[in-house]
């Protein structure tokens, strides 16, 4: 994660889904796993967060494990509901070597 922001991220909080697939195409998908970021994100800070999902839980014919969402939410720079953001980035992945790995988001 980086934060290309001049503010300070708090208490943040990744998720993950996959999209499920349907009979008029793609859908999202309201089951998602969550990560707390657990320490603030300085201002131009670049951090690596290790995300791992078993997917076994999912229903194999329904999940669309090539399309990743990842949303993260949390507070700019002090702990008041005006400053609350919420943002989200989708993209297919990348086959890695024996992990699913996706593209930089």
């Amino acid at each position: 994660m980086n934060n290309g922001t001049k503010r300070l991220i708090r208490e943040g909080v990744i998720f993950l889904s996959f999209n499920i697939q349907n009979e008029n195409g793609i859908a999202g998908n309201e089951f998602k796993q969550s990560w707390r970021l657990g320490e603030d994100v300085k201002p131009g800070q670049r951090m690596e967060i290790s995300m791992t999902a078993d997917t076994r839980i999912f229903d194999q014919e329904k999940i669309n494990f090539n399309y990743i969402s990842l949303e993260l939410i949390g507070y700019l720079d002090d702990l008041e509901p005006r400053n609350l953001f919420h943002v989200g980035q989708s993209n297919n992945n990348i086959e890695g070597e024996g992990d699913r790995q996706w593209e930089k988001l």
